[in-house]
């Protein structure tokens, strides 16, 4: 990784920080704490691109066993749908990877609320290696995202399969809670040669 783009990924995560630490004002003691944890995740990442640079931008190889696997929790509980309990469901996601043993190989991040255009930007930002999606699913495979207003906004399985085609050498995992989600997982599984669960 070259010090031009150890810069760009640096400002990213100061960006993203940022809007964290302000979403954490507003909260004050009742800040969630998911928001928590992706903050000191976001301080950990940057101290660690700040020595790489300071080492002149060439991190050492790393061996498999060492190898940080991403994943991106998305979730999306539209107003005109059924309450569902997603932060619940982050959240023992969360404590089951703290308790695992090789838990610093893994770093959770989460985007909720996602609508469409979230997706795309988060697999973009995060690159993960393993998606994993909460959420509603209809009787005929789509998925349920919400629109600006917060409300339900359908994705076909084709669309979605065509998004993560654009991103199948970096997405090796994709977990799919949501009802009737066979026909995304399906076509998913028809574009992309990984692992669908």
């Amino acid at each position: 990784m070259n010090r031009q783009h150890l810069e760009e990924l640096r400002q990213q995560h100061q960006r993203r920080l940022q809007v964290l630490e302000i979403q954490a004002a507003a909260y004050g003691l009742s800040t969630p704490p998911h928001v928590l944890i992706e903050i000191e995740d976001i301080k950990e990442k940057i101290a660690a691109i700040d020595k790489q640079l300071i080492a002149g931008g060439t991190p050492t190889p790393q061996t498999p066993e060492q190898r940080v696997v991403s994943v991106l929790f998305l979730s999306a509980d539209p107003t005109n749908a059924s309450r569902l309990r997603l932060g619940e469901e982050l959240r023992k996601i969360q404590e089951k990877l703290q308790l695992a043993k090789l838990r610093d190989q893994f770093i959770l991040e989460q985007r909720m609320s996602v609508r469409p255009a979230d997706i795309s930007q988060a697999l973009l930002d995060i690159q993960p290696q393993i998606v994993h999606f909460s959420g509603h699913g209809t009787s005929r495979g789509a998925l349920c995202f919400e629109n600006q207003m917060g409300e339900m906004h359908l994705i076909q399985p084709d669309a979605l399969a065509a998004l993560f085609e654009q991103f199948a050498d970096q997405v090796k995992c994709v977990v799919l809670n949501a009802c009737y989600s066979e026909m995304q997982a399906s076509a998913l599984s028809n574009t992309l040669n990984m692992l669908l669960v």
